[in-house]
């Protein structure tokens, strides 16, 4: 199972195509984004970026990717499911 805070660092930097601009982003420092990747590719057992200028998805990370966009997309509509209704 993958920790939704790790899946939200590697959103992040894919969309924000670099480690310091995900952390602006999360509003946490580089370094923690860092230890949030480097934990998430120990769960994964591979490399899920290439840390080029701008950071790129590998294809585990690409794959990881969209996994990350899907569970965003569900839960998101599983709030609106379950808020109630106001007459």
């Amino acid at each position: 199972m993958f920790d939704q805070i790790h899946l939200r660092a590697l959103t992040a930097i894919i969309n924000e195509g670099s480690f310091d601009a995900a952390a602006a982003v999360l509003h946490v420092t580089p370094s923690a984004v860092s230890q949030r990747i480097r934990a998430l590719e120990e769960t994964a057992g591979t490399a899920l970026l290439v840390r080029s200028q701008p950071v790129r998805a590998t294809e585990a990370g690409q794959i990881l990717y969209q996994h990350a966009q899907t569970v965003s997309l569900l839960a998101v509509s599983y709030t609106h499911l379950t808020l109630p209704t106001t007459p």
